[in-house]
């Protein structure tokens, strides 16, 4: 926008950071390059020694060779036509025109705004962590600080901007809605593009709205992907022409590289292009990319830009993969003889045709296949010309979960099949001309008259459906009377089903062959793909075990979650504050009420297998013409409501019986608009929920049993469907159904044929209902089961039992919850927010397959620890608090809380927690090999061999992580428990810092925290062992410990509970008093590359952190700094030991131990067989008693 044609980079080789300078001419390039030299020599003291460029004529004009010869830099040019020689430049280059060109499109911004895009790129990537610098940012690794990600803003979003006083009147608005469009450089502010004043303004005081770009609030349309301009009809010109600003013309559209950087073969702009003579195609590699595999577990936004749908034709063409969609598309419509080539009518219209793109997704996300579908642009026919009926039938969602409900208790095999092009197989009865798609070599003069359905056609799914009816039925199906789209075909061998949902199927039954009968007479029919065992359906997630059937939608709720951008946001314990009444008046109205209608139609679909929000969706349902701000606050928190319960759904058990009952209520007069009552009901099919409602009724209600009773005429009609409909699934119900009731005016009336003026307004569902427990069809029962009036004897007698037992309970209760009675308490876990995932007992035995012994991987202080697989094939760790430990609930969610506040590489994740009664669990990330200590000195067989690199990044790793703890995090956390134990190893043996339940809070303005003991002997610090006081560097004396261990490969303790008992530390220091430090490097590392300096260097940090002074401890921070080589190790003073104890020593020591401890170390705990946790230990205690 400024003008600017060019930009050229400064990459720091140590740092990868990058500084980028925009130009309006290439010459400028020499002053720019200057300017950039005088600035590093005055804020880093630095001179720069080499400049490697390419061969640009640039690069040799005379000012610049003067310049670097003058500060006696050396000149370093790549070989002519070897690129690779600054590839690191040229790498970086393509990085940042890949995010332009993603932040461009994904904010529908012109593409004179590149400018300000490659700004913003740079600014994001210097603080992005690189795997090159190993998980750090180039700004960390630069300026020896992390960044601040607080001011990062999605680019092109909507932002407010205060106006200043002399800007407006009193009446006027104090804010002005801009475009943001990056970061200022000499200011403290952001930059915005004001479309009123056509300037960009540098402001700090900014409101942003993240989740709505400011091109959809323009009345024209984007096209990024055309060679026309991105807004093709500006009504009001947000962003300014060219000839406004009277800058430089920018670059057209249809150009096919983005603006240039300084290199030997860009062109000279000055030049007009020839438009007769095309550039040839980009030459694209035909490998197939896969992200590196430390990416994999990880949801970028860049997954927006690499599974981007086009929008056409023109940008699909560009794609090898749509190419070939698009051809497969082609070659079904040939081989079904879909159109034939005639002149055009004169006496009809002729529909458009129009090519849709989706890429298919399975259930983890990853991509199936690219589809490109061919739709007719049906919008233009005529009722009665080219077309007549449209209906077609499509399965019922109750439909669904009551068949597989069913097929869980009768222990049915469920396939799933679908039919390729479904529309294509419906013979059209009416004359349909279309124009020939995009693409497709034919004259110009022709036009399709169509013989089969395409889809985007009116009558294409009921010629379809029709198609499909009769193939089915001539193999011996006939079609439910109750649901079109169920088709049963019943004989001697057993009973087959189908369950259609337009070109989805489930099959399923009793009848083995018979269903392999009828697979195999589909294919010959249909073109057919058969998908195997049922696992997804229509966005719904489906695991089949023994003991029944899983459902969800949690990559649904996931997408979901991504496209309202709150994937990173809090939880929330309730979809809905209690007693919230919404009315159309709430708050203000929103400009664009596109994102909340898709919101609220996503969350509609997701009550599929979400009951739970059912109410609160039909609430904000009713608001849909013209939402306000209040809607939509409300919206968002049932989304974080979601995404605490992500993979919550049903069980369809195969123990529960078949019978049906059902319940049913309603408010009175709840609505504050027009006080209408809302019916709500629900059917149990056994234990499996398969049918529920939430709907305000049509008219006000006059009373509560007016409105009670429409509810049970309600529940009623959907009785006696999910009654018929069961008769035809093989479950039919030979006794009436329970419809429980809790107002008994309504079960009075039900039950008497009487009419007063209370039952005038309802007396058609009075009759509804009345005739259907007549013919034993249901059974009204109140949920109040005594209705005597009187009170006798026997009930005074009862009620005085009941009271007391009642006051015996609350004894016992009391008793319990002081502890007196040995249960754990659980009443503090009640009401409290854990802000994170929410499982359920139900999912975690699904995941372990009830708790297996074989999924067992390890048992510690906190409980047994299971491994586990989540519906979406995630590996978790469950940790399950045994009731034996002695942790308890303050461990528990000191876990959680510390876990869910620290996010970072070297701390390992917790996905969520299970809190139900008694039964405590926590789920983690799943490491792969382990701990740490079972690496090192586990049984023989468990141990991993690590070299001397694979130790040391291990170790600098743990000094990150707790660099993080103690300096870098929002709150400093004190772990208290830094052990070989709790060091877990990934796939690739990153180390991971686990086990937070002894974590406390450091705050800055103390010395010391003062608290009860609680660690592992011969972790802990001296200065907090024998006297209680906390401090950050009782972690650092941990880590010099474990720092010993990782270089000897020795446990720290040898026999804790013997007289001469002594640990790694003593042995160490004898062996530095002697000069012989390198006898305690592992023995196994002797054959491997070992670098003394560097095992030096941690053999002396390891002393440094294991001070007996604290104050002469360094913190974890300069600790990382002198394992990487950055800063000396200062000098150690040496330290006296005892005589005794060094000839005990050098006894052990010098004894020959191929093999070492050889324990079972569980993945995550708090107590070993050589290292025992404390939990409750006091100064008068009989454990310092036993040592002393």
């Amino acid at each position: 926008m400024g003008g600017a044609r060019y930009f050229v980079l400064f990459i720091d080789d140590y740092s990868r950071f990058t500084w980028v300078y925009l130009m309006t001419n290439r010459c400028e390039l020499p002053q720019i390059y200057i300017n950039f030299a005088t600035m590093v020599r005055t804020q880093f003291s630095k001179v720069i020694k080499i400049f490697r460029r390419d061969n640009a004529m640039e690069y040799r004009d005379s000012k610049l060779l003067n310049f670097l010869a003058e500060q006696g830099t050396l000149s370093e040019f790549s070989c002519p036509g070897t690129s690779q020689q600054n590839g690191r430049a040229a790498r970086k280059h393509r990085h940042i025109l890949d995010s332009v060109r993603a932040m461009l499109i994904s904010s529908s911004c012109p593409e004179r705004a590149w400018g300000e895009a490659v700004l913003t790129a740079v600014h994001a990537i210097n603080r992005l962590p690189s795997s090159v610098l190993g998980n750090t940012t180039p700004f960390e690794r630069l300026y020896r600080t992390s960044p601040d990600y607080s001011s990062l803003r999605v680019f092109g979003c909507v932002c407010f901007v205060l106006l200043q006083p002399h800007e407006h009147n009193k009446l006027e608005p104090r804010a002005r809605m801009c475009c943001f469009l990056g970061y200022a450089s000499e200011h403290k502010g952001y930059r915005c593009w004001d479309p009123i004043s056509r300037r960009i303004r540098i402001s700090r005081h900014v409101v942003f709205w993240e989740h709505h770009m400011f091109s959809s609030f323009s009345s024209f349309e984007s096209i990024p992907s055309t060679p026309s301009p991105f807004f093709t009809n500006p009504n009001v010109d947000l962003f300014p022409s060219d000839d406004t600003t009277g800058s430089t013309p920018s670059p057209p559209l249809e150009a096919p590289d983005p603006p240039p950087s300084p290199s030997p073969d860009d062109s000279s702009p000055d030049g007009d292009p020839t438009p007769s003579v095309m550039p040839p195609p980009p030459t694209r590699s035909s490998r197939v990319r896969n992200p590196p595999p430390h990416l994999l577990d990880y949801h970028c936004f860049s997954t927006i830009l690499h599974q981007h749908e086009p929008k056409s034709f023109r940008e699909a063409s560009t794609n090898p993969n749509w190419q070939q969609a698009m051809q497969e598309e082609i070659q079904a419509l040939e081989k079904a003889h879909t159109w034939d080539l005639v002149d055009p009518p004169s006496d009809q219209e002729v529909v458009g045709s129009r090519w849709v793109y989706k890429i298919k997704t399975r259930s983890d996300g990853s991509i199936d296949r690219y589809k490109a579908r061919l739709v007719a642009q049906g919008c233009t026919q005529e009722y009665g010309i080219d077309y007549e009926e449209t209906f077609a039938p499509v399965a019922r969602l109750t439909s669904v979960r009551a068949l597989l409900a069913i097929a869980a208790v009768k222990r049915w095999s469920l396939s799933q099949m679908d039919v390729k092009n479904a529309f294509l197989n419906g013979d059209l009865k009416q004359r349909v001309y279309m124009k020939p798609p995009p693409g497709y070599p034919c004259p110009s003069s022709k036009v399709c008259l169509l013989r089969k359905a395409l889809y985007g056609l009116k009558q294409a799914p009921r010629e379809w459906f029709d198609k499909f009816s009769t193939t089915i039925c001539s193999l011996g199906f006939i079609s439910s009377p109750h649901e079109n789209a169920l088709f049963i075909r019943k004989s001697d061998r057993g009973v087959v089903l189908l369950l259609l949902y337009v070109d989805d199927m489930i099959i399923t039954g009793d009848d083995v062959d018979g269903i392999s009968d009828l697979k195999t007479s589909l294919q010959r029919t249909f073109e057919m793909k058969d998908l195997g065992s049922l696992s997804y359906f229509l966005g719904l997630e489906i695991i089949s075990t023994d003991d029944g059937i899983y459902l969800s939608q949690a990559k649904y709720a996931s997408d979901l979650l991504a496209r309202a951008g709150i994937t990173d946001s809090r939880t929330e314990s309730t979809p809905l504050e209690p007693n919230v009444r919404f009315t159309p008046m709430d708050g203000t109205v929103l400009d664009n009420p596109t994102l909340y209608r898709q919101l609220v139609g996503g969350l509609v679909y997701l009550t599929v297998t979400r009951p739970d929000i059912a109410y609160p969706v039909h609430v904000l349902s009713q608001f849909l013409s013209a939402p306000r701000t209040t809607h939509y606050a409300a919206v968002l928190r049932i989304l974080r409501y979601v995404k605490g319960t992500l993979f919550h759904g049903f069980y369809f058990s195969a123990h529960s019986s078949l019978t049906l009952q059902a319940y049913s209520d309603a408010d009175w007069a709840g609505d504050p608009t027009d006080r209408r009552s809302t019916t709500g009901y629900c059917l149990f099919l056994g234990d499996a929920l398969i049918s529920w409602r939430a709907k305000k009724q049509t008219f006000t209600a006059r009373s509560s049993t007016e409105a009670e009773y429409r509810a049970l005429a309600d529940t009623t009609a959907e009785v006696i469907s999910v009654r018929w409909l069961l008769e035809d699934l093989g479950a039919p119900q030979s006794s009436p159904t329970d419809v429980f009731c809790d107002n008994r005016s309504a079960i009075q009336i039900a039950h008497n044929d009487v009419f007063h003026e209370r039952t005038k307004h309802i007396e058609i569902d009075c009759h509804f209902v009345r005739q259907r427990i007549l013919i034993d069809a249901i059974s009204a029962i109140s949920v109040y089961r005594d209705h005597r009036s009187g009170i006798s004897t026997a009930a005074v007698v009862g009620i005085v039992v009941a009271v007391a037992i009642i006051i015996i309970l609350l004894i016992f209760g009391m008793l319990w919850w002081k502890g007196c009675l040995g249960k754990r308490n659980s009443k503090e876990l009640k009401g409290i927010d854990l802000q994170t995932g929410m499982f359920s007992v139900r999912q975690i035995k699904i995941a372990t397959n009830n708790f297996d012994i074989i999924n067992k991987i390890g048992e510690g202080g906190f409980g047994p620890v299971y491994k586990g697989k989540l519906p979406n094939g995630t590996i978790i760790a469950v940790k399950q608090l045994s009731s034996k430990s002695k942790q308890g609930n303050r461990e528990f969610l000191n876990e959680i809380g510390m876990i869910s506040a620290l996010q970072h590489p070297c701390l390992v994740k917790l996905y969520g927690c299970c809190v139900e009664g008694d039964q405590l669990f926590l789920i983690y990330e799943y490491m792969q090999n382990n701990s740490l200590a079972r690496a090192l000195f586990g049984r023989e067989e468990h141990q991993i061999k690590l070299d001397w690199q694979t130790r040391h990044k291990i170790c600098v790793g743990i000094a990150r992580g707790l660099a993080y703890l103690h300096e870098e995090s929002r709150v400093k956390v004190v772990h208290r428990d830094i052990k070989a134990t709790n060091i877990l190893l990934d796939e690739y043996l990153n180390p991971k810092i686990s086990d937070f339940g002894l974590a406390k809070l450091d705050e800055e303005d103390n010395t010391h925290i003062s608290t009860r003991i609680a660690g592992t002997y011969g972790y802990m610090a001296p200065e907090y062992a024998m006297h209680g006081q906390l401090t950050d560097k009782a972690d650092v004396y941990s880590f010099g410990i474990v720092a010993l261990e990782i270089v000897s490969g020795r446990n720290n303790t040898t026999n804790q509970h013997s007289e001469g008992a002594f640990v790694l530390l003593d042995w160490a220091r004898l062996l530095r008093e002697k000069g012989d430090i390198m006898e305690i490097v592992d023995r196994r590392l002797l054959d491997s590359n070992l670098k003394k300096e560097e095992v030096m260097v941690m053999i002396n940090v390891a002393f440094l952190c294991t001070n007996v002074s604290p104050t002469l401890r360094p913190t974890m921070s300069s600790v990382v700094s002198m394992l990487e080589g950055k800063t000396i190790v200062p000098e150690l003073a040496s330290e006296s030991l005892d005589e005794k104890k060094l000839e005990a020593l050098e006894m052990y020591y010098h004894q020959d131990h191929q093999s070492t401890s050889t324990m079972e170390v569980p993945l995550t705990t708090s107590s070993t067989s050589t290292a025992q946790d404390l939990y409750s230990i006091h100064l008068d205690s009989s454990y310092f008693e036993s040592r002393n």
